[in-house]
């Protein structure tokens, strides 16, 4: 008999429980979901619209080639007048000190028999390897400057004698003599405008072969 109790109290609760798990399962089909939250994600800028877009400069009407300059018969040594010739604008806003100054002979007027010491201006390093923007590994060549020095050590005026071939090389021999600062040539101890000939030679370094 009292089993039978034990037994019919059993069944009692397990009944009882289904019966409670049916009614929750029931009731959660009428519960709604949370509602959906969205973030608004960043807006991207355009490159095309904000980017402007640089031209590259066109090649300085002042770029005289070979024949231009030989019909001009500029000699190097003392100069003075040169409104003749046609040269590049310079800005001379950044130079950078030359080296120590070479001196040579020069006689200062045709027919005298005396030597005055001339104490010619010397640049510094000159450029060996091609501009990157030549994008060119396999390339080399040449560029021939002429160099006007003001009697104050300035470059004056740059001018190609001798062109390279690629215009990318030829601005870049005359921006580097344009921003060059040179010991000034005299004569008896005063400065002089004196006229230089450098020629840049770009070779490509031996690793590129």
């Amino acid at each position: 008999m009292r089993s039978q109790l034990i037994r019919s109290g059993v069944l009692f609760s397990v009944l009882a429980h289904l019966l409670l798990l049916r009614a929750l399962v029931a009731g959660s089909g009428s519960v709604e979901p949370p509602p959906r939250v969205y973030r608004e994600l960043p807006v991207e800028v355009s490159l095309e619209s904000s980017e402007t877009v640089i031209e590259p400069p066109g090649m300085p009407e002042a770029i005289v080639s070979a024949t231009q300059v030989a019909s001009a018969s500029v000699d190097v040594g003392v100069a003075e007048d040169f409104s003749e010739i046609e040269f590049r604008p310079l800005s001379t806003e950044s130079v950078i000190p030359g080296e120590p100054i070479e001196e040579t002979d020069h006689d200062p007027s045709p027919g005298s028999s005396a030597t005055t010491r001339v104490v010619e201006p010397t640049g510094i390093f000159i450029p060996d390897s091609p501009p990157l923007k030549l994008n060119d590994r396999r390339w080399e060549g040449e560029v021939r400057v002429g160099v006007y020095v003001t009697p104050d050590g300035r470059p004056g005026k740059v001018w190609i004698i001798e062109s390279s071939g690629r215009r990318e090389a030829d601005l870049d021999a005359l921006d580097f003599f344009a921003e060059t600062l040179w010991n000034p040539a005299t004569v008896n101890g005063e400065p002089v405008g004196w006229v230089l000939e450098r020629t840049v030679a770009y070779r490509q370094p031996e690793y590129f072969w």
